[in-house]
């Protein structure tokens, strides 16, 4: 037996400490990291659920938040005109308080319309 049929045959001995081979461990290491990625997806997709349900509760709560801001501000108007009316009229009254809330409305539409200047970057003060 020459050299290389020597090496040859100690390239084909089972390595010590029993039948475990490269190929088995690389087959445990794939279906290891196969295993981890499933349970990482699971993971990722009930985090996902979680925060859509908490999304899904704060629309819902902001949506009820909304209307009642609506209700509160309509009844604040009709309010309004009831308590002028007596002392202007019923005409003069309602055109106050439409003034009056239109120009809220222009006050915090322009704070609001500086506020999202200054977030883009496009006013610097």
């Amino acid at each position: 037996m020459d050299e290389d049929e020597a090496g040859a045959a100690y390239a084909r001995q089972e390595p010590p400490g029993g039948d475990e081979t490269i190929h088995a461990s690389v087959q445990r290491l794939i279906a290891s990291g196969k295993d981890l990625a499933h349970a990482e997806l699971a993971w990722a997709k009930l985090k996902g659920r979680s925060l859509a349900a908490i999304l899904r509760r704060a629309l819902l709560f902001g949506l009820l938040a909304v209307v009642g801001l609506m209700v509160g501000l309509s009844l604040s108007l009709v309010a309004g005109i009831v308590a002028l009316a007596p002392h202007v009229g019923l005409l003069p009254a309602t055109l106050i308080v439409i003034a009056v809330a239109f120009g809220m409305a222009l006050i915090f539409g322009l704070l609001a319309r500086h506020a999202l200047r200054r977030l883009m970057g496009a006013d610097p003060s």
